[in-house]
C-alpha cells in the first residue's frame, strides 16, 4: 500500500516549532541528569494483529443451470447466517445458461456483507467466466483458463449451432461490460470474451504510467485520448477469436487479481487461518437434482394423475388422494428449491383441479370448467419447470419443447393406463376393495334383471334405454357416482352433488349422452 504524505507551509512551521521546543527541553534537562545512568527506553506497544478472516467455500462445478443458481442462492444465505468475512466461489465449469450466469454475476456483485473471491483451479469458461467477473477478486492457478464467453444459438431445433445474432449479442455485451466495470476490470477485455470480432489494444497514460485496455470504438470516443499512448494489440483478442487467457495472463491483463497454486496458498493470501467450511451439496440438494430429471418428472406426473383418477372414481381422501398429493407435492417442492416455481404455479394447479372436479361432480357436460381446469393444470406444470415464462432465446425454446414433451408424454401415458386400468383394475384385490361395486341383491327378480342387463349383448346400451323422468332405485351408494336400476336396466348415474344411499329411489333429471344425472325421490 502506498502512503502519500503532503506537508504544506503551515504544517512545516508547526513541525519546526515542535522540534525547537523539544530541543529546549533536552538542552535544559540534560545537565542535571548527566551523571545518572539512563533508563532503557520503554518499548512501544505492539500493534494489534488484524483478526483472521473467516470464510466458506461454495463449489460451482459442472454445467450452469437454473438449479445451479438456486443452489448458490441457498448456500449464500447459509454463509450470511454464519457471519463469515469471505465467500470463496470455487469455479470449475464449462459454462451453461447465459441468463443464469448473469444472474449469478449480479448476485455476487451486489453482495455487501462479505468479500467475494472467485478461485479458478482448472477452468471458468463461457458462463462460468461471466459468473467469476461478478466477484470482488479473481484468483487463479497459473495454468487455469478463463474466457470464451461466446453466445451460440440454434435457429432450428435439432439444427446446427450458430453465433447469436447482433440483436441478442448487443444486450449481452452491454451486460458483461457493466459487470466487468463494476469489478474494476477492463470492460473491453470482457467484451472480447463474448464478441469474436472485437480487437483490443493496450494504452499507457503519458503522465502517471497507468495501463488500460480499449477497443477501437472506445478509443475513438475517448475524451482525453491525447493523454494516452496507444500500444500493441492484445494477441488473445484478435479477430475471429473469443478472448481466453491463462491465470498468469489474466493477471497481466488486470482481469484476475492474483495467482495461487493451491487452495492452501489462496487461504494464506486472504489471511484465512482456519480451514474454511465447504458448503457442498447435501442430500436435499441431490434429491432436488434427481426430482428435476425429465424421467423422474414424467413418472411423478403419470403416477400423480393416475392417483387423482382413482380418487375421483372413489371419492373421499383415500389412497389416491394421498399418493397424488405426495407426487405433486414433491414436484412443486423440487421446483421451489430449483428456482423455477413459486406460489403462482401452485395456485394455478389447485384452481385447475377444482375446476375439473366441478365439471365431473357438479356441472353437467364437458364445457368451460373442464377445459379451463385442464389448461390451468397443464400451464402450471409447464411454468413450474421453467425459469422464464416466454422463451427469450433458442436455449429457452429448446427447454420449452423439452418440458412440453415431458408433460405431453405423461398425459398420453396417463390416458392409456387409465383406459387399461378401467378394464382390468378390478382384477387386483387391492383395488377391488376400494372400488364401488353393486351390492349383492337378495331379491331374485332383481338379480335376474341385473343378469339380463349384463348378458344382453345384442341389445342397445343401458343408458340408451332410459330417459329424463324415469324412476329407479340406487343399487349402490351414489357418492355422487354409482349405479341405479331402471326396470331391467342397470345404468351408471351421477347425482347433482348429493349422496344417496343404496336402495333409495331416484329419478333421472338430465341426460347428456352417456352421462345420466339423477335426483333422490325420498
Amino acid at each position: 500500500m502506498r502512503c502519500h504524505w503532503r506537508i504544506n507551509g503551515s504544517e512545516t512551521l508547526m513541525f519546526g516549532n515542535i522540534v525547537r521546543s523539544l530541543g529546549l527541553i533536552l538542552l535544559f534537562g540534560a545537565s542535571p541528569l548527566s551523571g545518572w545512568a539512563q533508563e532503557p527506553e520503554a518499548k512501544p506497544p505492539a500493534a494489534e494483529k488484524p483478526a483472521a478472516a473467516t470464510a466458506v467455500v461454495i463449489p460451482l462445478h459442472g454445467e450452469i443451470t437454473p438449479l445451479t443458481g438456486a443452489f448458490l442462492d441457498r448456500k449464500l444465505e447459509e454463509a450470511r447466517e454464519m457471519g463469515v468475512d469471505v465467500v470463496i466461489i470455487d469455479i470449475d465449469s464449462p459454462g451453461g445458461f447465459a441468463d443464469v450466469s448473469f444472474d449469478i454475476a449480479r448476485r455476487l456483485r451486489d453482495l455487501k456483507w462479505a468479500k467475494t473471491v472467485a478461485y479458478v483451479e482448472d477452468q471458468a469458461i463461457s458462463g462460468a467466466a461471466i459468473a467469476a467477473l461478478g466477484c470482488d477478486e479473481i484468483i487463479m492457478r497459473p495454468g487455469a483458463m478463463l474466457g470464451d464467453a461466446g453466445v451460440i444459438a440454434q435457429e432450428i431445433l435439432g439444427g446446427p449451432f450458430k453465433y447469436a445474432p447482433e440483436k441478442i449479442l448487443s444486450k449481452m455485451v452491454a451486460d458483461i461490460r457493466e459487470v466487468a466495470d463494476a469489478g474494476g476490470r477492463p470492460p473491453a477485455l470482457a467484451e472480447a470474451m463474448m464478441h469474436k470480432d472485437v480487437q483490443v489494444f493496450q494504452a499507457t497514460h503519458k503522465q502517471d504510467g497507468r495501463v488500460w485496455y480499449y477497443t477501437k470504438a472506445e478509443w475513438d470516443s475517448l475524451p482525453d485520448a491525447e493523454d494516452w499512448e496507444q500500444g500493441k494489440p492484445v494477441m488473445e483478442a484478435r479477430e475471429n477469436t473469443f478472448l481466453t487467457v491463462t491465470g498468469k495472463r489474466a493477471v497481466e491483463l488486470q482481469i484476475a487479481n492474483g495467482l495461487a497454486d493451491s487452495k492452501t496458498e489462496l487461504y494464506e493470501q486472504l489471511g484465512i487461518a482456519k480451514e474454511p467450511k465447504v458448503l457442498a451439496q447435501t442430500g436435499i440438494d441431490t434429491l432436488v437434482w434427481v426430482l428435476n430429471l425429465p424421467l423422474i418428472t414424467f413418472l411423478l406426473f403419470v403416477i400423480g394423475l393416475l392417483a387423482i383418477f382413482i380418487e375421483f372414481s372413489a371419492p373421499g381422501l383415500g389412497m389416491g388422494g394421498l399418493v397424488s398429493t405426495l407426487c405433486f407435492g414433491l414436484f412443486f417442492w423440487s421446483r421451489f428449491l430449483g428456482g423455477t416455481s413459486g406460489w403462482l404455479e401452485v395456485t394455478l394447479f389447485a384452481v385447475g383441479l377444482i375446476f375439473i372436479a366441478c365439471e365431473i361432480f357438479v356441472i353437467p357436460g364437458f364445457g368451460v370448467p373442464g377445459i379451463s381446469g385442464f389448461l390451468l393444470v397443464l400451464g402450471s406444470l409447464v411454468m413450474a419447470s421453467r425459469n422464464v415464462v416466454w422463451p427469450e432465446s433458442t436455449r429457452d425454446l429448446m427447454q420449452l419443447n423439452k418440458t412440453l414433451a415431458t408433460v405431453g408424454a405423461s398425459m398420453i401415458a396417463f390416458v392409456v393406463l387409465a383406459m387399461v386400468g378401467s378394464r382390468y383394475l378390478l382384477d387386483f384385490p387391492l383395488f377391488r376393495r376400494i372400488a364401488l361395486l353393486p351390492p349383492e341383491v337378495d331379491d331374485q327378480a332383481a338379480a335376474v334383471a341385473v343378469g339380463t342387463a349384463y348378458s344382453a349383448s345384442n341389445r342397445p346400451a343401458a343408458w340408451e334405454q332410459v330417459d329424463v323422468g324415469d324412476a329407479g332405485i340406487a343399487t349402490s351408494p351414489l357418492r355422487p357416482a354409482g349405479k341405479a336400476a331402471f326396470g331391467d336396466e342397470l345404468v351408471d348415474v351421477i347425482t347433482e352433488g348429493e349422496f344417496v344411499e343404496a336402495g333409495k329411489g331416484v329419478k333421472i333429471v338430465q341426460k347428456h349422452g352417456t352421462r345420466v344425472v339423477v335426483r333422490s325421490t325420498t
